[in-house]
């Protein structure tokens, strides 16, 4: 399944129509997106005014372009989807490019949604937003924009696709980044193009646990503590010679570096994804919160959430049947008979954060984010 779509309770506190883009990462991060004008709901790497236009529907505007998914069951890997096609392994400098870069502007192209061969088409993708757009033309208070025949509503609808806050590796192909070795454009511009008013939530998890839990969910067999010690050995090695000659940004978003062992050592290095998401968007845009708060304070965090979208605080009612709902994603018997990660293993990963979780807490003003407090 690509994406997840789930309806929200309660209105946003201003008079206009706000849609929310919700991508869940259970393990590692989440966020969601409000935007003000329109009820509309992608996923990306890319974006087109035109392309969304296409797709409007009674009732429901329903608009996305999913890049894939990772390690929390929310779906499949975008290689194990399109069965690997399209996917090349580039060099440390990326050079090939299919449009020069004056005769593209990405945030204007059609083709940008539909252009990468092997891809799920668009449509498949619109068409996990029907059940949304049913619901919605049954509520009451449709309004239509002046000038159109566009209906819109209060409700707020969720995707949950879950790497679009990390992972575009085809980035290259991008005609704006051909040439280049680290990105010019990045998945938060194209949200912002399309959604300049979005409200962004993420929710991190200390990113030595994220990794151990992501390696025991996508390692489907030879699962071992001393292969994970071995594969985020490899890793870091890996991450290390590529920072000898390259920027942080380069190595990161360089499928090859990241390819060269099991254990996904990039994705926990948010201080660089969020770097680019708050070179874009407000600060006040933006809500990052810990998984382990949310575990330990579940209602307490929904009701920061509830407060940063405008949406109304819960019944006890409504906050008794939050509790009541099961935790998705829980870790397989098998695995936890595993046990936990090695000592050395914990205390390797633990220094290779480090300075990046540092970066993180002096970023967001906030020394929680360094995980020092033993919460995993």
């Amino acid at each position: 399944m690509l994406s997840m779509t789930r309806m929200f309770s309660g209105k946003l506190s201003h008079a206009r129509l706000c849609v929310l883009f919700t991508f869940f990462v259970l393990l590692s991060f989440t966020y969601l997106l409000v935007q003000s004008r329109g009820l509309f709901t992608a996923s990306l790497a890319s974006s087109s005014t035109a392309a969304a236009a296409n797709y409007y529907a009674t009732g429901a505007s329903r608009v996305g372009h999913n890049v894939g998914t990772h390690e929390n069951g929310r779906g499949e890997n975008m290689d194990n989807i399109t069965g690997g096609r399209g996917r090349k392994q580039h060099a440390l400098v990326p050079t090939e490019c299919t449009v020069p870069p004056q005769q593209s502007e990405i945030m204007k192209m059609v083709r940008w949604f539909l252009g990468f061969s092997g891809a799920i088409p668009l449509s498949d993708y619109v068409d996990l937003f029907d059940n949304a757009a049913v619901t919605i033309r049954k509520l009451d208070e449709l309004v239509m924009k002046n000038g159109t025949r566009l209906y819109y509503h209060h409700a707020i609808t969720g995707d949950a696709s879950v790497s679009t806050l990390w992972s575009n590796d085809d980035w290259w192909k991008n005609p704006e980044n051909c040439g280049l070795t680290e990105p010019r454009y990045t998945n938060a511009h194209h949200v912002h193009k399309l959604l300049p008013h979005a409200r962004i939530i993420v929710i991190l998890r200390n990113p030595v646990d994220r990794l151990y839990s992501d390696f025991l969910y996508f390692q489907k067999q030879d699962k071992a503590q001393d292969l994970f010690h071995s594969s985020a050995q490899k890793a870091i090695a890996s991450l290390s010679q590529c920072l000898d000659t390259l920027s942080i940004r380069s190595c990161v978003y360089n499928y090859t570096v990241s390819s060269k062992s099991r254990a996904r050592l990039r994705i926990g290095l948010y201080s660089v994804y969020l770097n680019e998401w708050l070179s874009v968007f407000p600060r006040d845009q933006i809500l990052v919160i810990r998984l382990e708060d949310y575990s330990a304070k579940p209602l307490t965090t929904i009701r920061q959430v509830n407060k940063f979208l405008g949406l109304k605080s819960l019944s006890e009612e409504e906050a008794e049947d939050v509790l009541e709902k099961p935790v998705f994603n829980r870790r397989r018997a098998s695995d936890k008979k595993l046990g936990k990660m090695l000592p050395e293993t914990r205390d390797l990963l633990k220094q290779f954060y480090r300075p990046y979780n540092v970066e993180l807490a002096r970023l967001l003003q906030d020394e929680r984010f360094l995980w020092e407090d033993g919460a995993f």
